[in-house]
């Protein structure tokens, strides 16, 4: 997130981190202009990256939000992993973008009324 925090502090933007509590990554504020960044970093190309619910929920609801995604990064192994290089691409209005889609479901057991009786065990006969 270094690279992203680097780059709106030197537009000028008061850069807050607030991955570990919210949604975003970074609020970033110059007067009254508030921008809400998810950052997203890979060795790969970039063409795909992974976001969550939470974060396309958000974004679908924020004034801005811009999706900042670092590309063919290079990471450095050791007890502290360095990521160094890679190339930026900035999409703002992101979560409305038609090739989002869905990769994963959550089945809630409790609620699912095909599962609410035990499920039947067969044994084998022999």
């Amino acid at each position: 997130m270094g690279r992203a925090r680097s780059h709106f502090k030197s537009l000028g933007y008061k850069v807050e981190d607030h991955s570990a509590t919210r949604p975003y990554d970074l609020c970033c504020t110059r007067g009254n202009e508030t921008i809400f960044v998810e950052v997203k970093g890979t060795r790969g190309l970039g063409a795909t990256v992974i976001v969550t619910r939470g974060e396309v929920e958000f974004a679908r609801n924020a004034p801005v939000a811009l999706l900042f995604i670092v590309s063919n990064v290079t990471v450095t192994k050791g007890k502290h992993p360095r990521v160094s290089g890679g190339e930026v691409t900035t999409i703002n209005a992101w979560a409305n973008e038609p090739s989002l889609s869905p990769i994963a479901f959550r089945l809630d057991l409790s609620a699912a009324p095909i599962l609410a009786e035990k499920p039947q065990v067969k044994r084998a006969a022999g």
